[in-house]
Protein backbone atom coordinates (compact mmCIF):
# COMPACT_ATOMS: atom_id res chain seq x y z
CA UNK A 1 0.00 0.00 0.00
CA UNK A 2 0.90 3.63 -0.57
CA UNK A 3 1.67 5.71 1.87
CA UNK A 4 -1.21 7.75 0.89
CA UNK A 5 -3.89 5.16 1.06
CA UNK A 6 -2.28 4.53 5.19
CA UNK A 7 -2.95 7.87 6.15
CA UNK A 8 -6.46 8.24 4.53
CA UNK A 9 -7.08 4.98 6.56
CA UNK A 10 -5.58 6.65 9.71
CA UNK A 11 -7.49 9.99 8.85
CA UNK A 12 -10.78 7.63 8.81
CA UNK A 13 -10.69 5.91 11.70
CA UNK A 14 -12.44 5.84 14.61
CA UNK A 15 -9.61 6.77 17.00
CA UNK A 16 -8.24 9.09 14.94
CA UNK A 17 -8.53 13.11 15.52
CA UNK A 18 -11.29 14.71 13.44
CA UNK A 19 -11.45 17.76 12.22
CA UNK A 20 -11.63 19.87 15.66
CA UNK A 21 -9.12 17.99 16.91
CA UNK A 22 -11.13 15.36 18.81
CA UNK A 23 -10.95 11.71 18.31
CA UNK A 24 -14.39 10.34 17.18
CA UNK A 25 -14.61 8.42 20.30
CA UNK A 26 -14.35 11.09 22.14
CA UNK A 27 -17.01 13.48 20.35
CA UNK A 28 -19.57 10.45 20.85
CA UNK A 29 -18.51 9.46 24.83
CA UNK A 30 -19.22 13.78 25.27
CA UNK A 31 -22.40 14.25 23.47
CA UNK A 32 -23.93 10.94 25.25
CA UNK A 33 -22.63 12.50 28.82
CA UNK A 34 -24.53 15.75 27.78
CA UNK A 35 -27.76 14.20 27.07
CA UNK A 36 -27.93 11.34 29.52
CA UNK A 37 -27.09 14.34 32.48
CA UNK A 38 -29.94 16.17 31.11
CA UNK A 39 -32.38 13.02 31.39
CA UNK A 40 -31.56 12.48 34.48
CA UNK A 41 -31.95 16.21 35.55
CA UNK A 42 -35.63 16.15 33.53
CA UNK A 43 -36.44 12.82 35.79
CA UNK A 44 -35.24 14.57 38.76
CA UNK A 45 -37.63 17.49 38.22
CA UNK A 46 -40.83 15.85 37.21
CA UNK A 47 -40.44 12.45 39.22
CA UNK A 48 -43.74 11.43 40.51
CA UNK A 49 -43.15 10.28 43.83
CA UNK A 50 -39.96 12.38 44.89
CA UNK A 51 -40.90 15.61 46.62
CA UNK A 52 -37.84 18.50 46.43
CA UNK A 53 -37.72 21.45 48.74
CA UNK A 54 -38.45 24.81 46.58
CA UNK A 55 -34.50 25.95 46.66
CA UNK A 56 -33.08 22.15 45.32
CA UNK A 57 -36.05 22.59 42.86
CA UNK A 58 -34.55 26.19 41.59
CA UNK A 59 -30.80 24.68 41.66
CA UNK A 60 -32.10 22.09 39.16
CA UNK A 61 -34.14 24.30 36.69
CA UNK A 62 -30.72 26.95 36.70
CA UNK A 63 -28.76 23.62 36.26
CA UNK A 64 -31.13 22.58 33.66
CA UNK A 65 -30.77 25.86 31.97
CA UNK A 66 -27.03 25.79 31.66
CA UNK A 67 -27.60 22.46 30.21
CA UNK A 68 -30.09 23.70 27.32
CA UNK A 69 -27.05 26.10 26.96
CA UNK A 70 -24.96 23.29 26.26
CA UNK A 71 -27.49 21.57 23.90
CA UNK A 72 -27.09 24.16 21.67
CA UNK A 73 -23.45 23.42 21.36
CA UNK A 74 -23.68 19.87 20.56
CA UNK A 75 -26.41 20.05 18.18
CA UNK A 76 -24.32 22.87 16.51
CA UNK A 77 -20.77 20.62 16.17
CA UNK A 78 -23.34 17.87 14.99
CA UNK A 79 -25.55 19.72 12.47
CA UNK A 80 -23.84 22.93 11.31
CA UNK A 81 -22.05 23.26 7.97
CA UNK A 82 -17.96 22.97 8.51
CA UNK A 83 -16.78 25.58 5.74
CA UNK A 84 -14.16 24.10 4.20
CA UNK A 85 -10.58 26.50 4.99
CA UNK A 86 -9.68 27.75 2.36
CA UNK A 87 -5.77 27.98 2.07
CA UNK A 88 -4.55 30.85 0.46
CA UNK A 89 -1.16 31.63 -1.74
CA UNK A 90 0.64 34.44 -0.39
Amino acid sequence: MSEEVVDEKRKNSFLSAGEDGLPDWMQYTLTLGIFGLFYWILSLLFHPVLELDETHRDLLNIILGTFIASFGKVVDFWFAKKEEKVKKDA
